[in-house]
């Protein structure tokens, strides 16, 4: 597949032999697909178009600022959107939202009926991912190719600091936990920095989620449901059935440890790391799994391996027993496909550290 440095997405009632297609095809040898909007399968269609192609910049223009804004959210791509229709669509084809920040390059038209202006901010200010810039033109829905020559330029050199390769800050973090917190190749915004991220997961890891989600019986698709939402029960159940009595209240709240809940999310925010299922369209996470924070490191491996710890010290006869169980609650996040292998891979070694900092 060739490589395009542009991708444009034209409107509703457009087509793919615009003047807006037409200039960008001449000067920089763009990538502008039928969009058939109607057609249930156009978005993972044209997902897979840009991981296959790699473009710097994704273009839409109405309804196709709206499809270059949603998979910008799952691959990290610079925007132009024209009068995206973030709201007020006439039609509402299947779209997936992720959860990587970009910079988008909005441009509204003062006199715009169909998608107003002011609400488009509106919804960007409350629901936009990543770093929004509005420019306000004095045009109505439809963007001549002149304002699409006026902003290209901008919309494509411009910088944004958060796509430069360097590595996150963990000085948060105490000391003995920053080992397991370096900077992530598989860190988010792919095209925009090494080029590194989505190669990496594409063949290390992807092909390894997608195995772990083939075939589950439903035993293990319940099992996979009830460690994303209850996990502490599976710990009750388990202890239960050997003859103990714990208080399920208690270890309710070895769950919900909030100080170190607190922290590894802080980890998840300086990682930032992708969701399998917001990159691959051959991940479909199981219905229930759904999560909008970020991947690595995995709070539920770290949080069962740091619950069966604290367990085992006071049932020691159960140890091996608990730790195959906190090893299944990591494993089932892999199963869900919201986790690669190596987001769930430190956990032990991290829960302990954290149960040896008092947490």
């Amino acid at each position: 597949m060739s490589k395009n440095l542009v991708i444009f997405f034209h409107g509703l009632e457009s087509s793919p032999n615009s003047d807006k297609s037409e200039w960008l095809k001449k000067n920089y040898g763009a990538y502008c697909p039928e969009m058939d909007y109607t057609n249930p399968n156009l978005f993972a269609d044209m997902y897979n178009e840009v991981m296959s192609r790699s473009p710097r910049i994704l273009i839409g223009s109405s309804m196709g600022g709206w499809f270059a804004y949603c998979l910008s959210t799952l691959t990290g791509i610079r925007t132009l959107l024209l009068n995206p229709a973030v709201h007020s669509r006439s039609i509402e084809p299947k779209v997936k939202i992720g959860r990587i920040p970009a910079h988008h390059h909005v441009v509204l038209g003062k006199s715009d009926d169909l998608i107003n202006p002011t609400k488009s901010k509106d919804w960007f200010r409350k629901n936009g991912i990543g770093e929004i810039e509005f420019f306000m033109e004095n045009i109505g829905h439809r963007s001549p190719v002149t304002i699409l020559q006026k902003h290209m330029q901008t919309a494509i050199n411009e910088e944004w600091s958060t796509e430069s390769p360097i590595g996150p800050d963990f000085s948060f973090l105490p000391e003995g936990l920053r080992d397991f917190a370096v900077p992530n190749p598989m860190a988010s915004r792919p095209f925009q920095n090494t080029g590194i991220g989505l190669t990496v997961e594409n063949k290390r890891e992807i092909p390894h989620v997608i195995d772990a989600q083939r075939n589950l019986s439903e035993d293990e698709k319940s099992f996979v449901l009830q460690s994303a939402n209850a996990p502490f029960d599976i710990f009750y159940s388990w202890l239960v059935i050997r003859g103990e009595r714990p208080k399920l209240g208690e270890l309710k709240g070895m769950w919900n440890n909030q100080e170190a809940i607190d922290l590894i999310n802080k980890m998840k925010d300086a990682t930032k790391r992708s969701r399998p299922y917001w990159i691959s369209s051959d991940i479909q996470p199981i219905d229930g799994t759904e999560t909008s924070s970020y991947s690595y490191p995995s709070g539920h491996s770290i949080l069962a391996w740091m619950m069966a710890k604290k367990l085992a010290k006071k049932y020691p006869p159960l140890q091996d027993g608990l730790y195959h169980l906190a090893h299944r609650i990591a494993r089932s996040r892999v199963q869900a496909g919201v986790h690669f292998p190596s987001d769930i891979n430190p956990g032990r070694e991290i829960a302990e550290c954290m149960i040896q900092l008092g947490f």
